[in-house]
């Protein structure tokens, strides 16, 4: 019954979102002290804890991983639209640990709303995706914020000094093209 529940919020959520890039964050608001402070579980897959910056088990917080950005993927296994996505978002990957100025300073983490550390999985798999994907099979990330979480939902963080984070922008909805998501990243990765 909950796993039914789960998929019908999940799919309602998905059909609600908002279409093409360039959602205004003000729609979506993301209380970023909480973001920074938010667990999330360190992933067991030693490939992905080096690519984030991360060692051990337990968790971490986004202002932990080793880069200048950090994208967010709020996606889900039974979301349709996640998944029509999917190989957009790997090219968005892709481009980031292969171009420069991106390598290294920008990186990607997928969290699993209402999805199992199983259902993450399946979902890895199936879509060939390469970066972390978190499972928060109890949504609990919706705490960041106080407006409905949809799938896919983007969000685009800055890594500052003292390990604060600057929301520099959030997307509801499909990206179509890498391009335009790399665009949104590009001068917010060089610096120091």
């Amino acid at each position: 019954m909950r796993k039914a529940l789960t998929v019908a919020i999940l799919l309602a959520a998905t059909l609600g979102a908002v279409n093409g890039w360039g959602a205004d964050k003000s729609r979506f608001r993301v209380d970023v002290p909480r973001l920074e402070k938010f667990p999330l579980s360190i992933p067991e897959n030693q490939v992905e804890q080096k690519y984030l910056g991360l060692s051990g088990k337990g968790t971490f917080a986004l202002p932990q991983v080793k880069a200048r950005v950090v994208i967010v993927q709020i996606l889900s296994m039974y979301c349709p639209i996640c998944q029509k996505d999917a190989p957009v978002v790997n090219e968005v990957f892709d481009a980031l640990e292969t171009t420069s100025p991106f390598k290294g300073k920008v990186k990607m983490v997928g969290v699993a709303a209402g999805n199992t550390p199983f259902e993450a999985g399946v979902f890895k798999k199936k879509f060939d995706v390469r970066f972390p994907v978190i499972a928060d099979d109890d949504m609990q990330f919706q705490k960041i914020s106080k407006d409905r979480i949809l799938t896919p939902t983007f969000i685009v963080l800055k890594v500052e000094k003292g390990k604060k984070l600057k929301l520099i922008k959030v997307h509801v909805g499909m990206i179509h093209k890498a391009q335009e998501l790399l665009e949104v990243v590009r001068s917010h990765s060089r610096g120091g």
